[in-house]
């Protein structure tokens, strides 16, 4: 290769950076296109090496996402679709093809307020999950991969992979609150605090207790099985539960919880969580 070969082979990789590091400043631009849909003609999701994938449709529509379930799409409304890629989507429904935009881009659009709209569902079976990362917004509506019923609870962007499962969980809100007024407890003798509906399993998601003596006191899966504990304290100075998330279910339907003491005397406070 002559000197002058080598230098404009040396001025188009230059060009070539340059084109990367403008496109990187001011952004590349996006794809956009009509694509067809039906029942049984699907959009297969790519994202053409952008972070987002929108979809607007002129009509509403219900997309189903092969296993995950179904999405509700509003007429006139740009919702993002950025679930995995290679993901076929079909309009539920819908015998002839309909039209609808896809828009890739590297921007969240400013009416990407969530991915998955209110009145959307998406069913989500164990060790199924959802990208929530790369939706940029909330999935809302849910069944958790737990195979719980969820519809209108929110599957938060946090604090919801289950590692034992694995899997995507949805996040709890305590509905039963059981009261503990000056319970007497002798140490080495549980005593039951908290008797689920019959079928139903216990979830403990937290506690703020005090004891009228110095000591700890042990939180039980059914008598004898002590899971939780809560450190030892002066006589009547209240302890709060750590932060739990989800907290602590119960290994069986139809177990109590449990209340002992490493001393005797009188507990007093509120264990909190579901029943599920």
């Amino acid at each position: 290769m002559s000197e002058q070969q080598e230098q404009q082979a040396i001025l188009e990789r230059l060009d070539k950076v340059l084109a990367s590091l403008k496109a990187r400043i001011e952004g590349r631009s996006p794809f956009q296109k009509v694509v067809m849909v039906s029942a049984t003609t699907p959009i297969v999701l790519d994202y053409r090496d952008r972070k987002f994938v929108y979809l607007y449709s002129a009509n509403a529509l219900t997309l189903s996402l092969e296993d995950l379930g179904t999405i509700a799409i509003p007429a006139n409304t740009w919702i993002n679709i950025s679930f995995s890629p290679g993901l076929f989507i079909y309009a539920q429904g819908q015998v002839a093809n309909v039209p609808v935009f896809l828009k890739q881009t590297d921007d969240a659009l400013s009416t990407d307020t969530m991915s998955l709209v209110a009145g959307t569902t998406v069913s989500l079976t164990a060790n199924q999950s959802v990208n929530v990362a790369q939706m940029g917004g909330q999935a809302t509506a849910m069944s958790g991969s737990d195979g719980q019923a969820g519809s209108g609870v929110p599957l938060e962007t946090s604090g919801l992979y289950n590692p034992a499962t694995p899997g995507i969980e949805r996040q709890r809100t305590p509905t039963v609150f059981k009261v503990l007024a000056e319970v007497a407890v002798t140490a080495g003798t549980p005593v039951s605090v908290w008797t689920p509906a019959a079928g139903k399993k216990f979830r403990i998601m937290g506690w703020f207790l005090t004891m009228s003596v110095s000591g700890a006191i042990l939180i039980e899966d059914s008598t004898g099985v002590s899971v939780l504990r809560n450190p030892k304290s002066a006589a009547n100075q209240p302890s709060a539960a750590p932060p739990m998330g989800n907290g602590y279910l119960s290994t069986a339907a139809n177990n109590q919880v449990f209340v002992d003491v490493t001393a005797t005397g009188a507990v007093s406070g509120v264990i909190f969580g579901t029943e599920e």
